[in-house]
């Protein structure tokens, strides 16, 4: 049954709208990036294993991939080569079972802040920021199509 339902994206932290070109050309070329898993996030790693902990490749490394595939934007092939580069800062988070109808999966949630080199330039730290803001609607990492994964950016 339906709980409730939100008519305005006011409303709610849940309920946004922006298209791909207002995630680019509003991102601002921050160094720090905070995000809040919301749900069970996990990447998946040959097999059935899960990685466990926001790796800032596997993280953008997932925006990157959904932001390409679907976008009409394309980002500079550059960007993937960054990636690696940027560091976990600091992190609060525990691991929490999502149960589905006959198996459940291991995730991690909470927050963790990511932090992108100095000797980034501009347009990479804007193009950063706009697949950290892209993260809200493609959700990270694996199981996102069953709710896993849902992600928010902390400003």
């Amino acid at each position: 049954h339906i709980d409730h339902v939100i008519l305005r994206h006011e409303d709610s932290l849940f309920c946004r709208h922006q298209s791909y070109q207002e995630l680019f050309t509003e991102s601002q070329p921050v160094r720090k990036i905070s995000l809040q898993f919301l749900s069970p996030t996990a990447f998946r790693s040959g097999g059935k294993r899960n990685v466990l902990f926001p790796e800032a490749s596997l993280a953008f490394g997932s925006y990157l991939s959904k932001w390409q595939h679907f976008s009409p934007i394309k980002v500079d092939e550059h960007t993937a080569e960054l990636l690696g580069k940027i560091i976990v800062a600091r992190y609060k988070l525990n691991t929490h079972i999502m149960h589905f109808n006959s198996y459940q999966e291991i995730g991690f949630e909470g927050e963790c802040t990511f932090e992108l080199p100095a000797d980034f330039d501009e347009d990479s730290l804007k193009t950063i920021n706009a697949l950290a803001d892209f993260a809200f609607y493609c959700g990270t990492g694996a199981k996102t199509t069953m709710g896993m994964g849902q992600t928010g950016r902390i400003k």
